[in-house]
């Protein structure tokens, strides 16, 4: 279906743009990051890498949030 990396790559990031209105909305983000930490617990992971990006959240009340606050969510 893909003959190479860039059209796979392509098609992939389609998802992302997809479904960024959703992950970006604070509770969901917040919500994602406690699971699947709490799923790597679990599991007994012992070390976790955690790489990711910094987006602006918002809240419903169309409030728009700074990388800053994203960062302050990973660590509460």
């Amino acid at each position: 279906v893909y003959p190479n990396i860039k059209e796979s790559w392509g098609t992939f990031m389609k998802y992302f743009g997809r479904v960024n209105p959703i992950i970006t909305y604070r509770p969901i983000w917040e919500q994602y990051c406690y699971e699947v930490l709490r799923k790597f617990r679990e599991d007994n992971v012992m070390y976790v890498e955690f790489r990711s990006i910094l987006p602006s959240l918002y809240e419903l009340d169309g409030t728009v949030y700074n990388p800053l606050i994203t960062a302050k969510s990973y660590k509460k």
